[in-house]
């Protein structure tokens, strides 16, 4: 995939001889065959050189949302004070989105879990008469409990 996008050769030895190449150029071909224009592709393969310099995809453990934004940070004061691009705050939400898109496909991010909602389950924490199907109605600015059925 990097011969395909890369015509420089000095470009293509410094894709090939950077850091997870392999891993990289799998997420590369991965995106080439879910219909990524190639702009698109050339742009991740040069976000992931660059993700890939920062965090260690090999390492024997998952990388979790705070690593990533470490290096997000980190990546977003270098790019600021090169004089490049966009804000911090978009270089920060450009690196994290390409790196967790990228680290999901390696199986290698650590997901969140969400913290369960009482939404989940309209029937949790509710005493046994309500969940059992009861409802309520507003009369005279009090609220009332009527049995369904």
């Amino acid at each position: 995939m990097f011969e395909t996008l890369f015509k420089y050769s000095r470009v293509l030895a410094r894709h090939r001889g950077g850091p997870a190449a392999e891993e990289r150029e799998r997420f590369l071909i991965h995106r080439a065959n879910e219909g990524a224009a190639r702009s698109t592709l050339l742009r991740t393969a040069r976000d992931l050189l660059i993700i890939a310099k920062n965090i260690d995809p090999k390492a024997d453990r998952t990388i979790g949302s705070h690593d990533l934004e470490v290096a997000a940070a980190k990546w977003g004061h270098y790019q600021r004070r090169k004089h490049r691009g966009h804000s911090p705050r978009r270089l920060k939400e450009l690196f994290f989105q390409v790196a967790t898109s990228w680290l999901r496909f390696l199986g290698r991010l650590e997901e969140a879990h969400p913290t369960p909602s009482l939404f989940d389950n309209p029937n949790k924490g509710l005493r046994p008469l309500h969940a059992r199907g009861t409802r309520f109605i507003r009369s005279n600015d009090r609220w009332s409990m009527l049995a369904r059925g």
